[in-house]
């Protein structure tokens, strides 16, 4: 068979299962509204939370870096060395997160891709909550570290794993996500930690959708206490930041295993001075707003939550700011958000492999600047699906 007629008969599958994805072309920057084919949406599919990404003083401070330092950095950090800015920023980020050290990562992808790999090798044991992220996944698989995948959330079952698989190990890691990307819900965070100290495991937490949005700016272990308690931190420039990029907050002892070992840091060009530059002036902002950002979050949140509720969706308290509206299947999810993107709301549908067949959603996200208008606008449109289907809203 040719390569053209097996990607045919593979894309044909993919059209019959209703999966087909498409990219959408982008008109404007990424933030509250957005302008596509001529139309400004109201965006509530973003990772774009504290509307960082189009602000003018992000801007600046990224264009500042680019005219001192270059538009690319030319190499990995290990070939030509880096400019001075990333390890400004590393050094900002350490003590905003209260570590000793942090590490400028490629991506989240590149973070967790890089990171697991260099701490767990094959004499060792990994447990991953099932519904960590890809590049966790990836980053187990990568370890060639023995893994054991415990259920959602689920500290009884990540008990059991440990208790029957951590003894006879050389070293044990257990990984989550502290805020999920697809249920927008946190794990007991306190009570694997506890688990891992009493089964000397290390705890590997990824902050992705955390950092910026809860305790402040620095994430869910600091809004519960637990800094200090986790062996490594990821946390991401491409969400509540507005920039691009990836970091992990670490011990010192770590960041120098890491720039030994980590293969996506040692045999990836180093971030372009305008992600770093533009990712360091947030910081700044989250430093001095944090807690306002994170109160105006969860108005908005909340609000989206309500709205969704009106079109007779099953929704998923935020714990933070992804808010989940459950539709069911994969034609119904497209229709729903086919009829919002008529409406002026932009809500992709979330369909399998991303999430489990029969739980396709719109992944709805809140933003510190969708404004009064924009949530009566959003409302006005759920609401409309809700008359429109029949559907009563729940009590």
């Amino acid at each position: 068979m040719h390569l053209d007629d097996a990607i045919d008969q593979t894309l044909a599958r993919i059209d019959r299962a209703g999966l087909r994805r498409t990219l959408l072309s982008l008109d404007s920057p990424p933030g509250p509204r957005v302008v596509v084919d001529g139309r400004e949406l109201v965006n509530l599919c973003g990772n774009d939370y504290l509307g960082l990404a189009g602000d003018a003083g992000i801007i600046q401070a990224g264009i500042e870096a680019a005219q001192k330092f270059g538009a690319g950095s030319g190499a990995s950090r290990l070939v030509t060395g880096s400019p001075s800015c990333h390890g400004e920023l590393e050094d900002a980020l350490a003590r905003f997160f209260g570590t000793e050290a942090a590490l400028l990562c490629g991506s989240g992808y590149h973070a967790n891709t890089g990171l697991i790999p260099a701490l767990a090798g094959k004499n060792d044991v990994v447990f991953s909550d099932e519904l960590n992220h890809a590049s966790i996944i990836d980053g187990c698989r990568l370890s060639k570290a023995e893994r054991h995948t415990y259920r959602h959330a689920d500290i009884t079952h990540l008990e059991q794993l440990l208790t029957e698989h951590r003894d006879g190990k050389d070293l044990a890691f257990v990984v989550t996500e502290s805020v999920f990307s697809m249920d927008g819900d946190t794990p007991d965070l306190a009570a694997i930690a506890d688990l891992c100290e009493r089964h000397d495991a290390a705890l590997i937490v990824d902050e992705a959708h955390a950092v910026g949005v809860l305790g402040a700016g620095r994430g869910a272990m600091a809004a519960l206490g637990l800094t200090g308690r986790a062996a490594a931190v990821v946390g991401t420039f491409g969400k509540a930041f507005g920039s691009f990029g990836a970091f992990v907050a670490t011990s010192a002892k770590i960041r120098e295993l890491l720039i030994n070992r980590s293969r996506s840091v040692i045999f990836s060009t180093a971030l372009p001075p305008f992600a770093v530059g533009a990712a360091h002036e947030a910081l700044r902002r989250i430093e001095a707003q944090g807690a306002a950002f994170e109160t105006r979050l969860h108005e908005v949140a909340h609000e989206l939550a309500l709205a969704a509720r009106e079109a007779g969706l099953s929704v998923l308290e935020p714990a933070a700011a992804v808010v989940p509206a459950i539709v069911g299947g994969e034609a119904e999810a497209l229709a729903v958000a086919e009829k919002l993107l008529d409406a002026g709301i932009l809500a992709r549908a979330i369909r399998p492999p991303t999430v489990p067949p029969g739980s396709c959603r719109l992944r709805l996200t809140a933003c510190v600047t969708h404004s009064p208008e924009d949530l009566a606008r959003v409302h006005e449109a759920f609401g409309a699906i809700g008359r429109g289907s029949g559907a009563e809203p729940p009590d």
